[in-house]
């Protein structure tokens, strides 16, 4: 055999070597590399699992992270406006405040106006009470020396009625002296039994005053049956303490009665509505 053959032959004896250990290596490479290709994979889709995991639990964060952040961003939104509308109020607080103490300012001078009103007031008061009380004692004399004059004025009217009551019965006594006197000189009687007088003290105002038919002068008197008179009762005519004459009824109704005048020799005097007619004193 020729050598180059030879060399050949030992050359692809250990080629053929060569091939079947690279065979060898290449097959369990290849074996390894496949399980190392199907592990990576795996853990490429595990990763993949888990990053697809981590993406949806990032996402659900981040979703709720945005509606943490937007209920924050209300709440901050809702306490902005609230603290607005605390400054207002503490604006309009602090307005009202100063109000306040303007008003207490105003009521403390009002308070100190009116306690310097009352201490005047009180002063004045003490002062009326003062001059009541010197009031009230000199009123107190006073009245009882009015008492007392009242009293003097009362026994001296009672005293002046009793004289003026003895007056008009003397005019009374001397007109009848003067009728007995005239009567004594022309020899007639005086018949003066017919006429009564009150059993009882009379005290009539003369109401109307006119002519008679005969041209006698009558009265009307604001007195009757009522007051116990009846015809041909003798009453005097006086007007305050002047006896102007005598008035004899003639006709008595119930509160009512006229009478003639008769003047017993006096001057006449003029009778007037307003004159005074009393029971003859005894």
């Amino acid at each position: 055999m020729h050598p180059v053959t030879k060399v050949l032959v030992v050359l692809a004896a250990l080629l053929s070597i060569a091939l079947a250990a690279l065979t060898i290596a290449f097959t369990a490479n290849a074996e390894r590399l496949r399980g190392d290709f199907v592990n990576e994979r795996e853990a490429a889709q595990a990763a993949r699992d888990a990053a697809s995991r981590d993406m949806s639990a990032h996402s659900e964060e981040r979703n709720r992270l945005r509606s943490e952040i937007d209920s924050l961003h209300n709440q901050v939104s809702e306490m902005t406006s609230r603290l607005d509308g605390m400054q207002r109020e503490n604006s309009r607080l602090l307005a009202e405040l100063r109000t306040a103490e303007s008003a207490s300012l105003a009521v403390q001078a009002q308070l100190d106006q009116l306690s310097a009103t009352n201490e005047t007031l009180s002063n004045l008061i003490a002062r009326y009470r003062d001059e009541v009380t010197s009031l009230r004692e000199s009123g107190l004399r006073f009245a009882q020396r009015e008492i007392g004059l009242s009293d003097r004025v009362s026994d001296l009217s009672g005293q002046l009625e009793v004289a003026l009551e003895n007056n008009r019965a003397l005019q009374e006594q001397l007109v009848e002296v003067r009728d007995q006197l005239a009567a004594a000189a022309t020899g007639e009687t005086v018949d003066r039994d017919a006429v009564a007088r009150p059993s009882m003290p009379i005290r009539a105002r003369i109401t109307d005053v006119r002519r008679g038919p005969a041209g006698d002068l009558l009265v009307q008197i604001d007195a009757g049956q009522n007051d116990m008179l009846r015809a041909m009762m003798e009453l005097s005519i006086v007007r305050g303490d002047r006896f102007l004459g005598k008035v004899v009824l003639q006709t008595v109704d119930i509160a009512a009665s006229v009478g003639k005048v008769d003047f017993l020799g006096l001057p006449a005097t003029e009778i007037r509505s307003g004159d005074y007619v009393i029971s003859v004193i005894q």
